[in-house]
């Protein structure tokens, strides 16, 4: 999978992107709740919808 990704990432133009993905993630018997990453997520997506009028 590494090496599609630093493939896909060149051919986007952002040879940078292939490192890794989000280091606070959690584990895979991890709540998203749980994890620092996904509550930040949550957090922004709220924030973003209710920037919107009804």
């Amino acid at each position: 999978m590494d090496s599609s990704l630093k493939v896909a990432a060149e051919a986007a133009g952002k040879p940078d992107w292939d490192h890794s993905g989000p280091t606070n993630a959690g584990e895979y018997s991890n709540w998203p709740k749980d994890t620092e990453f996904w509550v930040w997520l949550e957090r922004l997506q709220t924030m973003h919808l209710l920037g919107y009028p009804n």
